[in-house]
């Protein structure tokens, strides 16, 4: 069995890197019981990577947390368009958001990306457009980390406005409107500083929902150029199972361990 903290790719996923062996463009999406809609984020950036970035070798890696649905079976029969590679891997391991993105993190940088790019599996308003929007500050404008910035109503994301963006702007000094926004983009030297193995295991809380706020602090603090992009509205597949309680524990708790 795969230690996760030491190897987070499961053999499968190592077969199927070393078979594409480099990618410039990975765009990586974390499922976990998210059938209903995995399959419109992956078309979506598939038609993106296809009309903006044509000339660049890119891939799709999901990274599944064991989902008891039918997200896999979405995934696999999903077609991209024509020289859009597909990854779909499992992990060892706890579960969980974070733990499912460092799979993918491991990935891009065993494909030697030059841009990854984060997409949340439950988003129902993705467009092509947000391929362009993560990736070209990164390809074209130098930036080290991008974060979205979303149209949403002023009663969504309460953990973000009321706690997370304001101690975020004030204790590091810039305006990221949307540190825990889920959709990011980065460059391969971010990449390099994010599958540091020691940030894994001093954090444990990024291997679940910590790892955004995780994120965007990291690159703050290791002196990366940052802006933010913006995406337009963004609506989610309501999970009426969802807790708030241990999402608000594990993004608060990552936050002041990182203050």
């Amino acid at each position: 069995m795969t230690d996760f903290v030491n190897e987070p790719l499961d053999k499968k996923a190592i077969d199927q890197i070393n078979q594409i062996k480099s990618a410039e463009v990975v765009v990586g999406i974390p499922t976990y019981n998210n059938e209903n809609t995995i399959a419109n984020v992956m078309i979506n950036s598939g038609e993106g990577l296809k009309k903006y970035y044509p000339a660049l070798k890119s891939v799709i890696f999901n990274a599944d947390s064991n989902s008891d649905d039918k997200t896999t079976d979405v995934i696999n029969k999903t077609r991209l368009p024509k020289g859009i590679e597909k990854i779909s891997a499992g992990y060892a391991g706890i579960k969980g958001k974070g733990a499912a993105i460092r799979t993918i993190l491991e990935g891009a940088r065993m494909l030697d990306a030059k841009v990854c790019i984060i997409c949340e599996a439950d988003t129902k308003s993705v467009t092509p457009e947000w391929i362009y929007n993560l990736a070209n500050p990164v390809l074209k404008s130098g930036y080290g980390f991008v974060a979205p910035y979303y149209i949403r109503n002023e009663h969504d994301a309460s953990i973000n406005n009321a706690l997370v963006y304001p101690l975020t702007r004030a204790l590091y000094g810039l305006r990221i409107r949307q540190p825990i926004g889920g959709d990011f983009s980065f460059s391969n030297g971010v990449l390099q500083v994010f599958t540091r193995k020691k940030y894994w295991i001093e954090y444990p809380d990024i291997n679940k929902f910590g790892i955004d706020i995780w994120m965007t602090t990291t690159a703050l603090n290791e002196g990366f150029r940052v802006c933010q992009t913006v995406l337009g509205t963004k609506l989610h597949d309501v999970d009426p199972k969802k807790e708030i309680a241990p999402i608000f524990k594990q993004v608060v708790g990552t936050l002041f361990e990182l203050m």
